[in-house]
């Protein structure tokens, strides 16, 4: 069947079309009463214009042939229009104006255009607006790639940067934990030096007792000598130069003395300007004046809740508990898994109280994670075993660190 007419071509190229392919249903309809005279058939636009539309539909050889029995300019269809993503079909009636068949090996394919008798502006418009987003679809998604694309690149940039940075704080706490265990090795040369000066100090001082004790038991002689007198001028003369050589040793003991005290002196003040300060002595006065944080801190390690833990220690940076409970706070998210910010509170330690035991536990604790080890693969008391650290058995029993 086919109307290939010069008044048919002409309907077809009558109005501007719009290519686009989406469900319709169509049924044919009496002229006047609109009444259906056949049932719904499935078919597809091919394209879309103002005045109509192109639709096709596919059917077995023979089967329905009937239906398709259009007449141009006369047929009326009632046209069921489902446009994607809309959730209400569009209704119209149409005038068939051509129709060909393309009969197939197993199919036949009907073309036929169809002008509007009536239909919706809104209605139409609707149509109009998805095939114009179905156009501008394909330049959404690119810009969309396009986008994710330089966020991608913009992600991986700041990773970068915060990998050198890590790297970098890594490097400076190398640094850091070397210069500290420089300062003990200093301080224990130093300390070794003071004790070998008091014990020079304390022989000299025991000579000078042994002398002056010499000196008095050869005046206490001389004297029962001279009340005697019975002393020869050359026996008076060997006593006094006697006399005079125990004065002379006695004025070059007194000086010695004098020279080793000024020495143990400047090497005690060396040894105390070289030395790190490293001294948990807490005055009584500060021990009860913080007695309320003490119990508060305790309380919120065994509880072992992160978030209050964490805002009291943020909030009591100058407590004697401090450095004892940001190392429990540290433990807890590293024994939960949380190794990023565990990571962040051992350094914050060993910044903040290089000095303390905390520091020693988390510079060990900070190696660990650094190879990825879990949080049981060393307890406190494996660490304290293997590095020879302070004893630190428990991060729930804190202890005061002071630094006056």
């Amino acid at each position: 069947m086919a109307h290939n007419n010069q008044k048919d071509s002409d309907n077809r190229r009558k109005y501007p079309r719009l290519d686009t392919v989406f469900p319709i249903e169509f049924q044919v309809v009496d002229r006047e009463r609109r009444e259906p005279l056949s049932e719904l058939k499935e078919g597809f636009t091919r394209n879309i214009g103002k005045g109509g539309m192109c639709i096709f539909a596919k059917t077995l050889k023979e089967h329905d042939k009937e239906i398709f029995n259009f007449i141009p300019h006369d047929t009326k269809l009632k046209l069921i229009i489902n446009v994607p993503l809309d959730n209400e079909p569009i209704e119209s009636f149409a005038t068939v104006e051509w129709i060909e068949r393309q009969p197939g090996p197993i199919l036949d394919t009907y073309f036929f255009g169809v002008s509007y008798d009536l239909i919706n502006e809104i209605e139409y418009d609707r149509i109009v607006n998805y095939i114009k987003w179905l156009r501008l679809k394909p330049r959404l998604v690119f810009l969309a790639v396009l986008t994710l694309t330089f966020a991608l690149i913009c992600t991986l940039a700041f990773l970068f940067d915060v990998s050198v940075k890590k790297i970098q704080k890594e490097k400076e706490l190398l640094v850091s934990i070397a210069a500290s265990k420089q300062a003990k090795i200093e301080k224990a040369e130093a300390e070794k030096n003071r004790l070998e000066a008091e014990t020079v100090l304390k022989e000299i001082k025991n000579k000078q007792a042994t002398m002056e004790e010499k000196l008095k038991k050869i005046e206490s002689e001389k004297s029962a000598l001279e009340k005697r007198a019975k002393l020869s001028e050359e026996d008076r003369g060997q006593l006094q130069a006697a006399l005079d050589d125990l004065a002379e040793e006695k004025a070059s003991l007194e000086n010695k003395i004098e020279e080793s005290a000024q020495e143990a002196q400047a090497l005690t003040q060396e040894e105390i300007s070289s030395a790190v300060i490293d001294t948990n002595t807490v005055p009584a006065e500060r021990l009860k004046a913080e007695e309320d944080n003490y119990r508060k801190f305790r309380a919120l390690i065994l509880d072992g809740k992160i978030q209050p833990l964490s805002a009291y220690v943020s909030s009591h940076r100058g407590s004697i508990y401090h450095a004892a409970a940001l190392f429990a706070l540290a433990e807890i998210r590293y024994k939960q898994g949380d190794a990023s910010l565990s990571e962040a509170n051992y350094m914050q330690i060993v910044e903040l109280y290089p000095e303390s035991k905390y520091a020693l536990y988390s510079s060990h604790r900070l190696e660990q994670i650094r190879q990825n080890y879990n949080y049981v693969r060393y307890s406190l008391l494996d660490l304290c075993a293997k590095y020879k650290l302070p004893e630190l058995f428990d991060y729930r029993s804190i202890e005061p660190y002071y630094k006056p």
